[in-house]
């Protein structure tokens, strides 16, 4: 590791299929052209000696802890493929 990037790091929060795959509930179609983007700056910024995070959610406690959300922000169909 250079001193130039011994305290480099990227974070990725939710590339995740959830959001990314074709039928997910929350599918952003528009996120998987990102992909390529984000897996060829975090092979870079490895091989330059610095470090990826990366950040997934999960949908444990959906119900309690989102129900306003799937209240009003998905589409019934989505609620259920969701939980």
């Amino acid at each position: 590791m250079n001193s130039a990037t011994a305290e480099l790091v990227s974070v990725v929060v939710d590339m995740q299929n959830y959001f990314c795959a074709p039928g997910f509930p929350a599918e952003v179609a528009a996120s998987r052209l990102t992909v390529p983007a984000i897996n060829r700056m975090a092979q870079a910024l490895r091989a330059a000696g610095g470090r990826v995070a990366w950040i997934q959610t999960t949908a444990r406690g959906a119900t309690e802890r989102w129900a306003r959300h799937h209240q009003y922000m998905l589409e019934a169909g989505r609620v259920q493929a969701r939980l």
